[in-house]
């Protein structure tokens, strides 16, 4: 028997075409023994095979180029999205950078106009330590072991008769009041 759709030969008892799959019903027996029906048959079955051969390769290469396109798409896309990331990341930096810089520089400009030039009063003795650090226009810090130091008492008091006149009166005070000494850069008050 031969196949009705796609001409192949079907053995005895098959319920489908072992080539194309076609259900094998009503299919007309051909005798073998005519060879011009084997021979249509056999060229009917070659321009098949050949049909499907290039049909499958024309779908083949068809498919090749869509996922050719897609991947092309889809790496464009990607590349398009990630640069935008880093651009967006870079832009970010800059600002969380820029913001540390002005807070630096604001830093750096009020330590500079709180502390550059400062003088520092060092008053040592058993009774206890005390440094003062003070500009021509008042005390800007101090730190104590052991002596009791009110910061604004003092830096009104200083404001009102002068930082000079303060240096020496409280180290006239300190020297008074305790066994110690009081020096500024190393050097002895007063001398």
């Amino acid at each position: 028997m031969i196949c009705k759709n796609c001409g192949s030969p079907i053995n005895e008892g098959d319920k489908f075409c072992s080539y194309c799959g076609t259900k094998v019903e009503n299919q007309i027996n051909i005798v073998n023994n005519d060879e011009n029906v084997t021979q249509k048959v056999q060229d009917i079955n070659n321009n098949s095979n050949e049909n499907q051969k290039i049909n499958t390769t024309s779908n083949v290469e068809s498919q090749i180029n869509d996922i050719n396109f897609t991947n092309k798409s889809d790496i464009n896309n990607n590349q398009q999205q990630k640069s935008h990331k880093p651009n967006k990341l870079i832009k970010i930096l800059s600002i969380i950078g820029g913001v540390v810089v002005v807070f630096i520089i604001l830093f750096i400009i009020i330590f500079a106009i709180n502390y550059v030039g400062l003088k520092k009063l060092v008053c040592k003795s058993n009774q206890g330590n005390i440094t003062i650090m003070y500009k021509k226009s008042g005390i800007k810090s101090y730190t104590s072991n052991e002596i009791i130091y009110d910061l604004d008492a003092q830096n009104e008091y200083a404001k009102l008769i002068g930082m000079d006149a303060y240096i020496i009166e409280f180290n006239n005070w300190f020297t008074a009041n305790t066994s110690g000494s009081c020096t500024i850069d190393g050097k002895l008050v007063g001398r």
